[in-house]
């Protein structure tokens, strides 16, 4: 047979308060130091992964159309010829170089 259920009123409220005292302590010194992470220059290396890939083509092509802007470090490995500025040459320059017409950039 099922238990019967039974509602029980309580008559007193329970303590449900409760302090809280921090009890730990901890200071931080202030320091100072500049970690640089050295970018390596690679002609034509447009996402800076240490290779010449149909993606960094395709970057490339995003940055001409303005769908993604690259930023200082990509500009820079992006420009393949070394003409100072991004353009379509670059990407022909690497096409040459990834189908192996060219061994350098």
């Amino acid at each position: 047979m099922p238990t019967p259920i039974v509602a029980v009123t309580p008559t007193e409220k329970p303590d449900i308060t409760q302090t809280i005292t921090p009890t730990v302590t901890q200071t931080i010194a202030p320091t100072t130091s500049i970690i640089e992470t050295p970018q390596h220059f690679i002609k034509g290396d447009a996402n800076l992964d240490g290779s010449i890939t149909g993606t960094d083509m395709l970057i490339i092509k995003k940055h001409l159309v303005e769908i993604e802007i690259l930023d200082k470090s990509n500009l820079e490995n992006a420009d393949a010829n070394g003409d100072g500025e991004i353009t379509t040459t670059d990407l022909l320059t690497l096409k040459r170089y990834i189908v192996g017409i060219i061994t350098e950039i």
